[in-house]
């Protein structure tokens, strides 16, 4: 029982931490949603911790996705940058 009962403490500290774990966008430029007149030349992300950014999509005022050469990061950085193509 006192094995069982150090476990379930364990476990409870585990899953408890990984609630704080969380990490938000800060900041994007352009601003999420934003409406734009033109191409902006980047597009910036910055987060609240480092991260791999794993998909990333902006999408034209019909919806349609915008293709701009994105690819998957390999490393964890907080902030980051792509030049946007025509």
């Amino acid at each position: 029982m006192k094995t069982l009962i150090k476990f379930l403490t364990v476990i409870s500290v585990v899953f408890s931490s990984a609630v704080f774990a969380h990490v938000h966008l800060e900041k994007s430029v352009p601003a999420n949603n934003a409406m734009l007149m033109k191409t902006p030349d980047t597009l910036a992300l910055k987060f609240s911790k480092e991260v791999r950014v794993i998909k990333v999509s902006l999408k034209n005022k019909q919806g349609k996705e915008f293709k701009f050469g994105f690819e998957p990061s390999k490393a964890s950085s907080s902030e980051f940058l792509w030049r946007l193509l025509g």
